[in-house]
């Protein structure tokens, strides 16, 4: 291990501790426990760690997860430092009772008030790569989501992407690492997480004419059953 290496692996912990850091600061905020989320390969931190540096050094973003009660998905974030970006983003499953439109109508309506630029990337099934539009531009045009095989999206990602603030703690003049990371993640939760609401299917209508009567009952539908 080099002198680069151990200054990736303190930065690394670093990034680990601002996840933990991030579900209490929420879990304060909102009145409910917030939890970080590990990949099962990394729920030792030495682990974590390793996989931090890894990314690091590969050039990948380095990626975390939060579970906040009642909410239409995990919170995940990434933190590109090649990019120079900090990333919010969550996943919503589509309404499967509505046509290509009107599941892109769906997921904007509940949208409309998310301030700072909000990017929706829908996937057809089994597609791994989306249509993707901004917010505004959507509203605008549903058929941006769509393509031109206006394919019905079966998923939709919503995400957040703002530049990484330089220097590890906040000046007078500009905000540190951690204060970007902390307002993006609180920015997303309140202008985009707690107002979208999952789909539910629809309650199953009742028949109408004969077909809603009640089966006929005569007395040899019960049978009598000693006591043991």
């Amino acid at each position: 291990m080099n002198s680069r290496t151990a200054g990736l692996r303190d930065l690394a912990r670093r990034i680990d501790e601002i996840h933990s850091f991030a579900a209490l600061m929420l879990s304060t905020e909102i009145g409910e426990d917030v939890h970080v989320l590990y990949p099962k390969s990394c729920r030792d931190r030495s682990d974590r760690i390793d996989a931090f540096v890894k990314a690091m050094i590969g050039g990948t973003t380095i990626g975390g997860r939060l579970r906040i009660p009642n909410t239409v998905g995990d919170i995940s974030t990434e933190i590109d430092l090649r990019a120079q970006q900090l990333v919010a983003s969550v996943e919503v499953m589509a309404p499967v009772d509505k046509k290509a439109r009107g599941r892109v109508g769906w997921i904007t309506r509940q949208l409309r008030k998310a301030e700072g630029e909000v990017i929706v990337e829908a996937f057809p099934k089994n597609a791994r790569i989306p249509k993707v539009a901004s917010l505004d531009a959507a509203l605008g045009d549903p058929g941006m989501l769509l393509g031109e095989e206006r394919a019905e999206p079966h998923r939709f990602v919503v995400k957040r992407r703002v530049a990484m603030p330089h220097g590890r703690r906040a000046t007078a003049r500009k905000p540190g690492f951690i204060d970007g990371y902390m307002a993006l993640l609180a920015d997303f939760y309140e202008g985009v997480v707690q107002n979208l609401v999952p789909w539910q299917p629809p309650a199953p209508k009742r028949k109408s004419g004969s077909e809603s009567r009640e089966p006929e009952v005569t007395h040899d539908d019960w049978v009598w059953s000693p006591p043991d």
